[in-house]
């Protein structure tokens, strides 16, 4: 791998005696400090880096255009591990970095009360391990210990080529080249300066408390066409507090919510989604609550019901929403931090064929996990809102397209076997996007004025949520009925009994 890096000039040597081969039993427990690192009573080994012990420390300076000026000479620790097994970390440490780089080796990095930082790359990078090419499995592993809290806040490194040729960009607080599977019953923040947790290929959270903040996405699996983002359990909660953009949770491939309690928030005004996945959103269980501005469909493969909201107006964060069922039992209060224009829910209180009322505002209490109420002990002041359409099927509106051939069905098509598509050839490229060309002479400042009288809010289709997806002459209605081909709702604003 080819990197921007400087060894430094002091390596401390250790007597550490520790086992180099990966048939040693028993988990292996590091503690961190910024005055050591170390195994039992023995200092961590400080050696060059590419050595092949199971576990040393080296110290580099690893610096890019992004990185702050107070940050361009920072030293950072690197923890190697090189070999399969279970590492136990506990301890604070600034200026530190867990690295993995175990070829077809499984390596469970077990967080049990760790605080760590570093202002320049990942604080936790996999680099290489078991490559499972299967979603849902993965051979490097983060257990959250039992009743432990652990504080992540990482940075990125600039875009390097690998050995093969391949042009890696690791953007992630926590950053992994391979599979990556998180579970446990403890707590995991993270901040990220770009990425929260990013996977190069499946990423799987089978359990544990999990808070992102980032500026961009906050969960991100990035192979085209092929990763899969699964989530069995857990309460995970994201959220992009800074920057320009980012999806609460993105995969170039599926997004597959099968139970946990998922909250994901995109940034307050960038074109992006709570849930963005390239082949497909898939919800079979859990309680599911994404905030966004961008439309992303809910497949009808979904076992559980679900409903998507788009507002007329942006919807400004820290207000409350409120839905209720006809005998006023509380089907979802909860309280995003981050503005935005589209609203998508799924729970199993949601029930097919039944009606729901929509409320925003008004003052809240009660038993908060994530933002949403668990338990709402006062709702009082809240504004009912109305929606003026319904998308039928839960699908895009339709646009104009070509004949499709005689007895064509869509519903027919299948997934390859094991939900994924088939992988990209190793060697094959990803051709470059064609970039947009201008006329020449053209000047975005003198476009010509619209025609006289027009009127964009009543334009039909669009970008659905928004003023020119809806006919403001559509009646409101304040019932909101979840059917297979009633739960996409359009145009919601704050019901006008006098209209």
């Amino acid at each position: 791998m080819k990197k921007r890096y400087a060894l430094s000039a002091a390596l401390i040597a250790g007597l550490l005696c520790f086992g180099c081969s990966s048939a040693d039993s028993g988990t292996i427990k590091i503690a961190l400090s910024n005055e050591a690192v170390t195994i039992g009573d023995k200092a961590v080994q400080t050696l060059t880096e590419g050595s092949s012990r199971a576990v040393y420390s080296s110290s580099i300076v690893e610096t890019h255009e992004d990185v702050a000026a107070e940050y361009k000479d920072t030293e950072n620790t690197i923890i190697h591990i090189t070999q399969a097994g279970d590492y136990e970390f506990t301890g604070t440490m600034d200026n530190v970095q867990i690295r993995v780089n175990a070829p077809e080796q499984e390596v469970n990095l077990i967080l049990n009360g760790v605080e760590l930082s570093n202002h320049t790359a990942p604080a936790i990078y996999i680099e290489n391990a078991a490559d499972r090419k299967t979603a849902g499995e993965a051979g490097a592993r983060i257990t959250l210990a039992e009743g432990s809290t652990n504080i992540i806040n990482g940075s990125h490194v600039a875009e390097y080529t690998d050995e093969n040729g391949v042009e890696i960009d690791n953007d992630g607080a926590v950053s992994s080249n391979v599979s990556l599977l998180i579970d446990g019953t403890g707590t995991l923040q993270v901040t990220g300066d770009k990425e929260g947790i990013e996977s190069k290929m499946h990423l799987t959270i089978n359990g544990g408390t999990i808070q992102i903040a980032s500026s961009d996405d906050a969960l991100n699996a990035s192979e085209d066409s092929v990763s899969t983002i699964t989530i069995n359990d857990g309460i995970i909660n994201c959220a992009i507090a800074n920057g320009s953009e980012g999806d609460g949770i993105d995969s170039n491939g599926y997004i597959y919510v099968n139970g946990g309690f998922v909250v994901a928030q995109a940034h307050s005004s960038s074109q992006d989604s709570g849930l963005d996945a390239d082949l497909g959103i898939i919800i079979n269980g859990g309680t599911v609550c994404a905030t966004g501005n961008m439309y992303e469909e809910i497949s009808d493969e979904s076992a559980q019901q679900h409903a998507q909201f788009y507002f007329a107006e942006k919807q400004k964060g820290n207000v409350p929403m409120v839905i209720t069922d006809t005998d006023g039992n509380y089907v979802l209060a909860y309280t995003p931090v981050n503005d935005f224009s589209i609203l998508e829910f799924s729970s199993a209180d949601l029930a097919d064929g039944q009606t729901y009322y929509l409320y925003s505002g008004g003052n809240l209490t009660g038993s908060v996990t994530n933002g949403i109420y668990t338990e709402v002990e006062s709702y009082t002041g809240g504004i009912q809102l109305a929606h003026r359409g319904i998308m039928q099927g839960g699908g895009r509106p339709q646009m104009p397209a070509g004949e499709m051939p005689e007895g064509f069905d869509p519903s027919q098509m299948q997934r390859p076997e094991g939900q994924n598509p088939p992988e990209r050839p190793e060697d094959s490229q990803r051709p470059e996007r064609p970039q947009n060309q201008m006329p020449e002479g053209f000047d975005p400042e003198n476009l010509p004025a619209p025609p006289e009288g027009f009127d964009p809010s009543q334009m039909q289709g669009g970008f659905p949520g928004g003023k020119a997806n809806f006919d403001k002459n559509t009646p409101q209605s304040v019932e909101f009925t979840v059917s297979a081909d009633s739960r996409v709702y359009h145009g919601i604003a704050p019901y006008t009994e006098t209209e």
